[in-house]
């Protein structure tokens, strides 16, 4: 017993802590309302075993989602994959910390950054300042050979930062024994603040004069190829022209009613042509106004004979210099009636 040891062995296992390994930021991409936007964060262990378990859970911030948890991984193990969530009830640019509590000692708090851009749905209209679905584009009435190509164009109403370009597909024309049709064949477009212009032809050749032709011009369009895209609802151009035989002069015609005739070209960025019926004969004024009210010009005035009349506008202000681009009216007032058409002038 002299040599016997009084030293009682002692075995300490010491454990390895825990590790976090995650990215630091997620970016949701670009997405249109009401799509579902989501991206992955894989969530791993990269200490060695026999490491400690990695516990860990997340708390999103607002306008993200995440999966309640909490988690565990394993060290060395593969990583977990979650699926954290973007909003997209509204527009708008999204940013937050997503944020990982976990047990590792070095990062017990694991910031990750996220990100996205949520858009409008595109808004098709035949107007850049209001909703217009659908409108009339008239040619006018003209003896053979005479028929000026008029403009019909298509915008993405509201566009800013925050919506959907507008993808116009296609531009078809049915009616009118196929004498209309889009100058230089239709072409796609993409809309985003500036409106895309497409020219209307008739085809007056062999028409049957002091007849009219009517026909539809249907523009088919989509919001931008985005999650969350789908199809616009169409935009609708009833399209008419009268040839009028050789014989029969704008002042020969006897209308029977009062008419005021869309502008042609319209939208406009030079002259245009306005045109009205009148039945009987009357005191008359054609006039155009802004959107206060304000006259711009007088194109005409005084008593007038039945019959069809044309007058041109070129816009101009009484100085001669061009006015503002933006939505005009032109009016048509006889004694207890009168009719107003819509011109657009280009800036």
């Amino acid at each position: 017993m002299n040599h016997a040891s009084d030293h009682i062995p002692v075995v300490v296992t010491l454990q390895v802590p825990a590790k976090v390994m995650a990215a630091s930021a997620l970016d949701f991409g670009t997405v249109i309302t009401g799509a579902t936007a989501s991206a992955n964060l894989a969530v791993s262990n990269p200490a060695v075993p026999p490491a400690d378990e990695l516990d860990y859970s997340f708390s999103a911030p607002p306008g993200f989602t995440a999966p309640a948890g909490p988690f565990q991984a394993i060290a060395g193990a593969f990583s977990n994959n979650h699926t954290i969530g973007m909003s997209t009830a509204g527009a708008g640019d999204l940013s937050g910390t997503l944020i990982v509590a976990t047990d590792d000692p070095d990062s017990a708090s694991k910031p990750v950054l996220l990100s996205g851009r949520v858009l409008r749905h595109a808004a098709p209209s035949l107007d850049s300042l209001a909703s217009v679905p659908s409108g009339n584009l008239d040619l006018g009435y003209h003896t053979s050979g005479q028929f000026p190509d008029s403009s019909v164009r298509v915008h993405n109403l509201g566009y800013d930062a925050q919506q959907a370009r507008l993808s116009v597909s296609s531009g078809v024309i049915t009616g009118g024994g196929g004498r209309f049709s889009i100058v230089g064949g239709f072409t796609s477009a993409l809309i985003a603040g500036t409106g895309k212009t497409y020219d209307v032809h008739f085809d007056d050749s062999g028409a049957a004069q002091d007849s009219t032709y009517e026909a539809t011009l249907t523009f088919k369009s989509d919001d931008e190829a985005l999650p969350g895209s789908h199809a616009a609802p169409d935009l609708v151009v009833n399209l008419r022209a009268r040839p009028l035989s050789e014989a029969t002069g704008v002042g020969d015609v006897h209308p029977a009613a009062l008419r005021l005739y869309p502008a042609h070209p319209n939208p406009l960025s030079g002259e245009t042509w306005l045109g009205f019926d009148l039945p009987g004969r009357a005191p008359v004024s054609l006039e155009i106004f802004d959107l206060s009210g304000r006259r711009v010009s007088s194109l005409a005035s005084g008593v007038r004979e039945a019959g069809r009349y044309q007058t041109s506008w070129r816009p101009l202000d009484a100085s001669g210099g061009r006015i503002a681009g933006g939505l005009y009216f032109a009016r048509l007032s006889v004694p207890g009636r009168t009719l107003v058409e819509r011109l657009v002038v280009l800036p």
